[in-house]
């Protein structure tokens, strides 16, 4: 068995040599950031180009079919444990694909398109719970089962009720591994601007020393050990009291109308923003140039969490230079790669790894093995961590000048105290609630609005419905407002439809506290238990035979599987206690964004197909392009306080007006 375990290894190492010996322009640092901003369409078109024929899934396909080509490896990868049992009890043996040693079944879910997808797979093959080995230790237990699902998060919450590392709950996917600073960050607020020292910044990440197997380098952006932990990844007694402050500064039903005005304000700018690629401005539609839904989208979905969690207006919507000119486009710019890049490092981490220990003492030792994404993704995280940084020690100024921390939601977590603590909240733990709002905020909500927006606009009959509605109720108004949202049913039906087949994130989990009986089966105490809103928005039993149909109509009561179908069929924010804390707002945020925009807009997608894989969160490979009409003229933009409901308290100044001198 070494032997073939050998060969094997050699077969994966020659196909990834021939691989980039076929095509030299094959560079893995190159595989990064798709979805990368775009100052204007040269730039945008650049990076389009730069997109290999060649990529690692495909690769990984083939190494995967090379693989299993070979009997006794193929056997093992089909093969799956039977859940021996005597009948006494619970099943002990959960099912799965035997894992290849050092990968796992990495490679197999890679050939099947991916975790999303093998979820589908294996369940057909092992029922509602089996287990997945991913890389060389990490074991998954994987539930595919709207009512196990129920029991995990809702039942059984007090033996589930931590979040494992991949938990995303909507919210980010799998962010709760990667808001933690890197090792070695000086855990004191830097007080400079945030720009001053970005340059240099870039260079040092750039020079940032990867081992070998650039597993030290991973972890020291992944681990959110090594630094603060945000609500998503907190635990126990932690995790109540962010929670807790989460909800009064950002979740709180009496704060929704306050959201939906800064949405209503980002959302007028945005049409204002997409006027110059409208079809008015040139002659012909050959002359029009398209333009990216999902870049432009994102923008605003950044503003706007900006807005209401830390009281910053940025300007990434409507241009304006913000705070005496700041730029902020580099911290937009490293928002947008972040999640990317990080879900490709945690991808083809396990494949690397193999590769780079076998190349070991051979002259295949010197080639360029990094794992895709990894260069830039510190970079990424050196900007980011210097923004949150100056975020913080501007309000940490703010106080000691007899200011106040404000009541959003950076001022709740900088006055939040844990039962037991001696103080409040460290600065790493804020600020690692700062990047998990900036994250969970902006690439999720805008990858919703712009597949809605497509999805609508691809389908005659149901857009036609929509412009009815959107006529009805808003009339001759450009844009919606907190008012309207009740009364547009159909249009929030389309976003539910839209989260049902392309949830943010496809997977959440859980962490099991005690040994609990799932669905037969014994889940031991320690074990990751994963859960997948794709799945069970795609789940045939539950919706019916057209369930990869985008049909809004199925949302309604009058439905003929509503009355069976399971509440927990539908899941894109997670369920229990730990849901996605941003779902309330999510769904204001998509319905207000789409409004406006097809009330200003006919949108016409150039392909009637979206290109999407999931990583950490759904990404859109090509983004959403599009063509635009103006329908009216443009919106006046509206400009409320960037604050919600309360601005922090300004300091008073340090240098009153000097007295005059007495007379002497």
């Amino acid at each position: 068995m070494r032997v073939v375990y050998q060969v094997c290894l050699a077969v994966m190492l020659l196909a990834t040599v021939s691989a980039f010996s076929v095509s030299p322009s094959l560079n893995v640092r190159r595989l990064t950031s798709r979805g990368q901003p775009a100052t204007g369409r040269a730039v945008l078109g650049k990076l389009r180009a730069q997109q290999d024929p060649i990529t690692l899934p495909g690769l990984a396909e083939t190494l995967s079919n090379t693989l299993a080509s070979l009997p006794i490896i193929g056997q093992a990868m089909r093969a799956g444990g039977s859940g021996s049992e005597d009948g006494s009890g619970p099943k002990t043996n959960i099912p799965g694909p035997a894992p290849l040693p050092s990968v796992g079944s990495t490679l197999d879910v890679l050939r099947i398109g991916g975790l999303h997808k093998a979820f589908q797979q294996y369940e057909a093959d092992y029922g509602s719970v089996f287990q997945v080995q991913i890389g060389s230790n990490s074991t998954f237990i994987l539930v595919a089962d709207p009512d196990l699902t129920r029991q995990i998060t809702m039942s059984d919450f007090p033996k589930f009720r931590n979040r494992n590392a991949p938990g995303g709950d909507g919210d980010g996917g799998d962010a709760g591994a990667i808001v933690g600073e890197r090792k070695g960050d000086d855990d004191t607020a830097q007080t400079a601007s945030p720009t001053a020292s970005l340059a240099e910044d870039e260079k040092a990440a750039a020079n940032v020393k990867e081992d070998s197997d650039g597993v030290d380098a991973i972890n020291n952006i992944l681990n959110s050990d090594s630094g603060g932990v945000g609500v998503v990844a907190a635990t126990d007694e932690k995790w109540k009291a962010m929670r807790s402050s989460a909800v009064s500064a950002f979740g709180n039903p009496k704060l929704m109308s306050e959201y939906s005005r800064i949405v209503t304000e980002e959302t007028s700018s945005l049409v204002r923003r997409l006027q110059p690629y409208a079809r008015t401005h040139y002659q012909s539609p050959q002359d029009q140039p398209t333009v990216d839904l999902f870049l432009w989208v994102r923008r605003l979905t950044t503003e706007v969490i900006c807005r209401i969690a830390f009281s910053k207006r940025l300007g990434l919507v409507t241009g304006k230079q913000p705070e005496g000119g700041k730029d902020y486009q580099a911290l937009a710019s490293a928002l947008q790669r972040f999640l990317g890049n990080a879900g490709r490092v945690g991808r083809y981490q396990p494949i690397f790894k193999v590769l780079q220990d076998v190349s070991k003492g051979t002259p295949l030792e010197a080639l360029d093995l990094t794992v895709p994404g990894l260069t830039q993704l510190n970079t990424d995280t050196t900007v980011m961590d210097q923004y949150e940084k100056a975020f913080i020690a501007q309000r940490r100024e703010s106080e000691a000048s007899g200011g106040d921390a404000g009541t959003d939601l950076l001022g709740k977590m900088m006055q939040t105290h844990v039962s037991g603590a001696k103080g409040p909240l460290s600065d790493l733990d804020v600020q690692a609630n700062v990047r998990e709002a900036f994250v969970a905020g902006s690439e999720t909500t805008g990858a919703a609005i712009s597949i809605t927006l497509h999805q609508i606009s691809s389908n005659p009959r149901i857009e036609w419905l929509v412009r009815k509605e959107l006529k009805e109720v808003l009339g001759d108004s450009d844009l919606a407002s907190y008012e309207h949202l009740e009364r547009l049913p159909y249009l929030k039906m389309c976003v539910r439809e839209t989260l049902r087949l392309y949830p943010s994130a496809h997977v959440f989990g859980r962490l099991a506290d005690d040994d609990v009986e799932v669905g037969g089966y014994m889940i031991p105490k320690g074990s990751n238990v994963l859960m997948s809103p794709y799945y069970l928005g795609r789940d045939k039993t539950q919706w019916g035979a057209d369930a990869d149909v985008y049909r809004p109509e199925r949302h309604l009561p009058s439905d003929p599987l509503s009355p069976t179908r399971s509440k927990f069929a539908w899941m894109p924010f997670g369920a229990g206690p730990r849901m996605c804390l941003g779902a309330a707002l999510a769904m204001i945020e998509a319905t207000v964004t789409v409004a406006g925009v097809l009330q200003n807009y006919k949108v016409t997608p150039l392909s009637k197909t979206i290109k999407y894989d999931y990583l950490i969160t759904i990404e859109l490979e090509e983004g959403i392009p599009v063509r635009l009409t103006p329908l009216r003229d443009a919106p006046e933009v509206q400009e409320g306080p960037e604050w919600v409901v309360q601005a922090p308290k300004k300091a008073p100044k340090s240098n009153p007006k000097p007295q005059p001198a007495p007379v002497s």
